[in-house]
């Protein structure tokens, strides 16, 4: 997946088709994050989150990974040059990046999972929880289609037309929803926090770090 064409248009695009509701799910629990001091923030977009966190935390130290070329620029051009010493940008696949040795007290991850395949989550969530901290966080926000929604129909066509069309316009490869609850309590995260929109087609999710794993 490379998200270089489309990323001019990001901003625009998410607007037209779920208007405030998405930067709604990457917000929910901002005013949380200004105590962590490390900071991994994967898939930013076009780094408006990037903005928002840097004003919420004036002191963490953030890495960001994202395989788009053209979405680090956009990333870097919201940087102010006073933060520009504590952001680190990488060009990488997450899954190919080599996680430092320094654990991260925040881990940051909107509509990132659900570009991967089951067994590429699960390879990323077991590679993320090598690197954190006791009592780190790990927010989530993603598209799911409740079991029990009276709107399970729409929801389930409304995310084959979206697998489509970004496979069409960036090459994604995987084409429904991964799983991902079960594997992070897996790694020994425990849910915190959890805000559903759009009558739960849209979730943010607050996990922390327990070290209990099963």
């Amino acid at each position: 997946m490379n998200c270089d064409k489309i990323a001019p248009w990001y901003r625009w695009l998410e607007y037209a088709t779920f208007g405030p509701f998405l930067w709604q799910c990457r917000c929910a629990y901002l005013s949380d994050m200004g105590q962590a001091r490390r900071i991994l923030v994967v898939g930013d977009g076009d780094g408006r989150f990037l903005q928002a966190l840097l004003k919420h935390n004036t002191h963490a130290r953030i890495d960001c990974v994202d395989n788009s070329q053209a979405m680090i620029a956009l990333e870097q051009s919201r940087v102010p040059a006073a933060d520009s010493r504590r952001v680190a940008f990488y060009h990488a696949n997450i899954l190919d990046w080599t996680v430092p040795s320094e654990t991260y007290e925040l881990i940051v991850t909107h509509f990132v999972l659900d570009c991967f395949s089951p067994a590429e989550v699960s390879a990323l969530i077991f590679k993320i929880a090598a690197g954190v901290a006791p009592g780190a966080r790990w927010v989530i926000s993603e598209f799911q289609v409740p079991a029990r929604s009276p709107l399970r129909l729409l929801m389930s066509t409304a995310i084959a037309i979206m697998y489509r069309w970004f496979r069409w316009t960036t090459g994604l490869k995987p084409q429904q929803l991964p799983s991902h609850e079960s594997l992070m309590l897996r790694q020994g995260f425990q849910p915190e926090r959890r805000v559903d929109r759009l009558g739960g087609f849209l979730t943010s999710q607050q996990w922390v770090f327990a070290q209990i794993k099963h």
